[in-house]
């Protein structure tokens, strides 16, 4: 299978952990750029992520909104994205899915005054750039403590992404603000929780994303069927990946 060749312009998260569950899937998505189709879970996550920043923009113009409202928001959001979905049971799904995130869910427990939504890190490592978006950055007035928080709209905790994500953030913050304190929080959203992670060393972190970008940079593509069966998200280049028609 060949793929375009080309320097990547940065890495992130979403790259590193598409690249390990399969490089094909990765060259499919970033080197060839085939646009993933809709699905109601990507539809509902963007939306409730859009409300949430709206809320907290709005608060910190002083005015707060009821679950409800902030739940509509996330149904203005998601609805010019509906039609592209070909299954219409899953436009009522998505209708569930931004409910049940956002119902139990006590945006003010968290908001703070001057709470930043929605901001992008960029970091050069070892000729490696990085891009990071945060879902809040909090640090108190004159304190080193900075919170760099992500909203997840599903129930389960999947450890080693939170992990490495918890890291990435915690040591990129530390490269840019050396004398800052930071934390990552995992916002379960459907369980109203906030969960503080710890990240690895950082000799291990750095050592990771070396290896992993060494890999990438390699352009030796290796496929892995398991993530072509993942739970709740099949891989949507199936039909065209040439390893796993065979």
């Amino acid at each position: 299978m060949e793929f375009p060749k080309k320097r990547d312009p940065f890495f992130s998260m979403t790259k590193f952990t598409t690249f390990e569950s399969c490089g094909y899937k990765y060259a499919f998505q970033y080197r060839k750029r085939i646009p993933q189709p809709a699905n109601k879970y990507l539809i509902a996550g963007i939306a409730v992520h859009e409300a949430l920043e709206w809320a907290l923009k709005e608060f910190n113009d002083g005015v707060k909104h009821t679950t409800k409202e902030i739940m509509l928001k996330a149904l203005q959001h998601a609805s010019p994205r509906l039609p592209e979905l070909i299954v219409e049971s899953h436009k009522q799904d998505i209708v569930d899915i931004i409910s049940k995130s956002l119902l139990q869910y006590d945006a003010y427990k968290l908001f703070k005054p001057d709470m930043i939504p929605e901001s992008t890190l960029r970091l050069e490592y070892n000729d490696i750039p990085l891009v990071m978006k945060a879902d809040i950055i909090y640090q108190p007035e004159g304190s080193k403590n900075l919170l760099i928080g992500d909203y997840k709209t599903s129930s389960a905790f999947h450890k080693k992404d939170v992990i490495f994500q918890a890291s990435l953030y915690h040591h990129s913050v530390k490269q840019l603000m050396p004398k800052s304190n930071p934390t990552f929080a995992a916002i379960m959203l459907k369980l109203n929780k906030i969960y503080t992670v710890d990240p690895w060393p950082e000799d291990k972190f750095w050592g990771y994303v070396t290896r992993l970008t060494e890999e990438i940079r390699k352009e030796d593509w290796k496929p892995n069927t398991k993530s072509c069966f993942a739970f709740n998200s099949p891989c949507p280049f199936s039909k065209r990946c040439p390893y796993f028609r065979s």
